[in-house]
């Protein structure tokens, strides 16, 4: 059976309209050896911009790490499905300023190269 997975964030200081400053996303991607998942580096246009970043994969090692100064926001499940399923980790970095080029990671608890996606944007202040 397919899986769907919903996660809604909500942020104050966005703005309302023409919020996206940026948005990439990259495909069909592979794993470090040591079990990072890399996402693409963007640069804000102006100054406190919302990066948010998700990462899906078909790995559940239960832990994940964001790193770069990111914080993860969702990690869903929580591990307690089978490799078939697919994993979301959303990622977040608030105060993005310009000329700065940000660049989401994030790091499984268990090494291990995995397939992965990611879907990135950049919101204006």
């Amino acid at each position: 059976s397919d899986n769907v997975v919903l996660a809604v964030l909500e942020y104050s200081g966005v703005q309302t309209s023409s919020s996206v400053d940026q948005s990439t996303g990259l495909d069909n991607q592979t794993c470090s050896a040591g079990g990072l998942m890399t996402g693409a580096a963007m640069t804000p246009t102006d100054f406190n911009a919302l990066f948010v970043a998700a990462f899906m994969s078909s790995l559940s090692p239960d832990t994940v790490t964001a790193g770069g100064g990111f914080t993860l926001r969702e990690n869903h499940p929580d591990g307690t499905v089978d490799s078939t399923d697919i994993q979301l980790y959303v990622l977040h970095q608030l105060n993005c300023d310009n000329p700065t080029a940000y660049t989401p990671t994030a790091q499984f608890g268990s090494p291990g190269a995995v397939e992965f996606c990611v879907a990135e944007a950049l919101f204006k202040d």
